[in-house]
């Protein structure tokens, strides 16, 4: 498995691929909007990840990385259900931290859902 960071609009389709497998279509537009404005310049910077196994995505997630603040919020934090209990949550979560703490955020919040604050909880 490898976590790799997006960067471009048309890579796009992996994060959500994986993402309405899982939750539907509900989130997609506002989310879609929220990481083009961001990856334009015109919203607070996003790092945003997915996971791969074999080549295809089985995981995404990502991080709001605000300019001038303490602290990065995770969002979308994603394991395709044929993938989990292998890790790909916890590599994700680790790749956002990362990216917080590369963008001088110390502090992670979060509003996870019963089955993510687990999984987060473990990691700290």
């Amino acid at each position: 498995m490898v976590v790799r960071r997006l960067t471009r609009a048309d890579e796009l389709g992996d994060y959500f691929a994986v993402d309405e497998a899982v939750w539907g279509t509900g989130f997609s537009a506002w989310v879609r909007s929220w990481f083009l404005a961001a990856l334009a310049g015109e919203a607070d910077p996003v790092a945003i990840f997915v996971a791969y196994a074999d080549g295809a995505p089985v995981g995404c997630g990502w991080v709001t990385l605000p300019p001038h603040r303490t602290f990065a919020h995770l969002f979308g934090g994603t394991v395709l259900p044929s993938h989990r209990r292998r890790g790909v949550h916890r590599a994700i979560a680790a790749a956002r931290a990362h990216a917080a703490r590369d963008a001088g955020l110390p502090w992670l919040v979060t509003d996870a859902n019963a089955h993510s604050e687990p999984l987060l909880r473990r990691v700290g």
